[in-house]
């Protein structure tokens, strides 16, 4: 149930006399939240839960991917190893060089 708006006296709009010109109606305060009568919003247990879809898929699905992906992670890691090391090389001459001038 929303709040409800009054507004007292005319409106000089539509001919009316009044002198006291609000720009916000007045809004009853009294909010009462609808009872459902004993209702509530539980979840239905027709459908298998998030925790048991996601063990089932890490039981069966997941093992045979696993391999390959730690391979690929592997290559991955190999491959941007050598690029970290030659920039720490370079930034450590880059020091040094200017350190020494």
């Amino acid at each position: 149930m929303k709040p409800t708006s009054h507004t007292s006296g005319n409106d000089r709009r539509f001919g009316g006399d009044r002198t006291d010109v609000r720009r916000f109606p007045v809004t009853d305060f009294q909010y009462q939240a609808l009872n459902l009568g004993g209702r509530g919003g539980s979840c239905a247990k027709f459908s298998p839960s998030f925790r048991n879809i996601s063990m089932d898929y890490f039981k069966k699905e997941a093992r045979r991917s696993f391999v390959t992906e730690v391979v690929f992670f592997v290559l991955i890691v190999l491959t941007s190893t050598w690029p970290v090391l030659q920039n720490i090389r370079a930034m450590t001459e880059l020091v040094r060089a200017f350190a020494g001038a």
